[in-house]
């Protein structure tokens, strides 16, 4: 029983330097989900808001003062500690809140990012794996060494250490790829994978070209700044394999890079009959395509135009002036996911940030329907994405995030929204249908948790352990199996549906955005290339 207590005592001598300033650190938080959610609108409640800062922070301050030193010590002493941090708490609740505020006015990615930094942080931590180790195991060291012992640090070392950390480990995961990371010897080691395409190919092509009248994706061919660096990206977009042609198409987007700094492949095809790579460039983010028929439709952000492609040379069939976006600026046409529909000959696009769902006709070019933000549910600050059409009754399901009803089921000839279900998170990252079974499965964002709901009595009837921030799903009704793309993991995950067991996991390369399915093959595109799965060699050799 000592023991115990002096472990307990221990245990709160060591954590409570860490604790005492969470609640302040909340509290802030609490004040930027207020300016996110709309509960304050005015800039006036900044300074009001931060008093409680002040007054929480004199009490720890003026109590780990005289832990550390008696209480002859001067007040001048206790005045200086509490003014250094007060201005780390300062600069934190300025950058926080008051810059959030006043950029909210004008960019609502604030009010969809701003409140989910803490939970993708902390994912941010989880796919770091092993080096996220390291780093909090010298975190914790050099804490116990400086604030516990020496009281000295408290919330430089306590607390504000995470911030660099968690970015250290951004550009860890961004640049270098992460833990994810697999070179194409690795990924193609393993039995049943094989490389079709990486990035010296398209690299080559594009060297091969450089005298030549280059391939923009722009409505007069010519709309990229030449004073731009020509490169070739590794930031997978998408994947799609036509076994009819033997043509494989990539896609390729950047999320940080500025635009009209760098021109790059957007869209990518290799024949593999022939060899032959063919591209478009392009210097804004491509973050979906769509093929079907004898077209691609792609829509890159900030673009003036959606583009129809030839897939025989990905020629511009069509370039589709955007429309229903009137009065606001060309930065906040971001659209996230796009679909065909042939059977009715036009397409769907979704957005973020100003989220709202239109239907185009190819051959006119004009909206058929559209159903935007400032109707029903649609709030700026939010995403629309992750679309699925079932191929009898027509019907669109869609993903809203943040929102707690973030699946809609919409009538995708008026695009009404017609039944919304809580799936049990804020955020998800992908879904896949099951139209012969009347089901859809989603994957949490920020969690392993896979939901199945059923069509017919909309609700989640099973549960199931996903792969956390799958950012692709794809159903394979002849193995009654489900295929997840972790985007974080840079793996690859075969889920049987029936027993809810995973039966196997490859590796496919950092950041895996592209999932595609054709007979008895998957095709995946990732930060290291283009690879195909032979599924019956890896069926056959799961678990040994």
């Amino acid at each position: 029983m000592a023991i115990t207590k002096q472990l307990l005592r221990w245990a709160f001598c060591f954590l409570w330097p860490f604790a005492s300033a969470l609640p302040l650190l909340f509290y802030i938080h609490l004040v930027q989900l207020g300016y996110a959610l709309e509960l304050f609108s005015s800039l006036i409640w900044l300074p009001f808001l931060f008093v409680p800062v002040v007054f929480g922070e004199f009490l720890l301050t003026r109590h780990f003062f005289y832990k550390k030193h008696s209480s002859s010590e001067p007040l001048g002493r206790l005045y200086l500690h509490f003014a250094g941090n007060i201005l780390i708490w300062l600069a934190f609740y300025s950058v926080w809140c008051g810059f959030v505020a006043v950029e909210l006015k004008t960019n609502p990615a604030w009010k969809m990012h701003g409140p989910y930094f803490f939970s993708m942080a902390l994912l941010l931590w989880r796919f770091t794996g092993w080096l996220a180790l390291i780093a909090l195991a010298y975190w914790v060291t050099l804490y116990g060494l400086v604030v516990v012992r020496l009281k000295r640090f408290r919330l430089a070392l306590g607390v504000m250490a995470f911030f660099p950390l968690t970015l250290l480990f951004f550009f860890f995961q961004w640049h270098w790829g992460g833990t994810g990371k697999a070179s194409s010897a690795q990924i193609s080691f393993q039995l049943g994978v094989s490389q079709v395409m990486d990035y010296r190919e398209i690299s080559a092509a594009l060297r091969h070209d450089r005298t030549e009248k280059l391939p923009f994706l722009a409505a007069d061919e010519s709309g990229v700044l030449m004073e731009t660096v020509l490169a070739v990206l590794r930031e997978p977009r998408g994947i799609h394999y036509e076994p009819t042609t033997k043509t494989l198409y990539t896609a390729y987007g950047s999320t940080y890079l500025g635009y009209d700094t760098v021109t790059y492949p957007v869209v990518v095809s290799k024949n593999f009959s022939t060899g032959q790579i063919i591209y478009r460039l392009s210097s804004n983010l491509l973050f979906d395509f769509s093929v079907s028929g004898p077209d691609i439709v792609a829509a890159p952000f900030i673009d003036s135009h959606i583009y129809l492609l030839s897939k025989n040379d990905l020629s511009i069939t069509s370039a589709i002036p955007v429309q229903g976006f009137d009065g606001l600026s060309r930065y906040l046409w971001n659209p996230i996911s796009v679909f065909w529909e042939h059977s009715k000959s036009r397409f769907f696009v979704l957005t973020h940030l100003y989220p709202r769902i239109q239907a185009y006709d190819s051959a006119s070019g004009k909206i058929v329907a559209q159903n935007v933000f400032d109707k029903g549910r649609l709030g700026p600050g939010k995403a629309l994405w992750a679309p699925v059409q079932c191929p009898q009754t027509k019907t669109i399901y869609a993903l809203l995030w943040p929102d707690r009803q973030s699946l809609l089921e919409l009538d995708a000839d008026t695009l009404q929204i017609k039944r919304t279900l809580n799936v049990e998170c804020l955020a998800s990252s992908a879904m896949a249908l099951d139209p012969g079974n009347r089901q859809l499965f989603i994957q949490h964002a920020t969690s392993n948790t896979l939901v199945r709901v059923d069509l017919e009595t909309w609700s989640i009837d099973r549960r199931y352990k996903g792969l956390v921030h799958a950012r692709d799903m794809v159903l394979d009704s002849k193995r009654n199996a489900l295929y997840l793309l972790g985007y974080g993991q840079g793996t690859l995950l075969a889920l049987d549906l029936e027993t809810g067991k995973r039966v196997w996991k490859l590796k496919v390369g950092a950041r895996p955005n592209g999932l595609d399915l054709k007979d008895d093959a998957l095709w995946v595109n990732s930060r290291t290339g283009a690879f195909q799965v032979d599924l019956p060699t890896v069926w056959a050799n799961a678990g040994r």
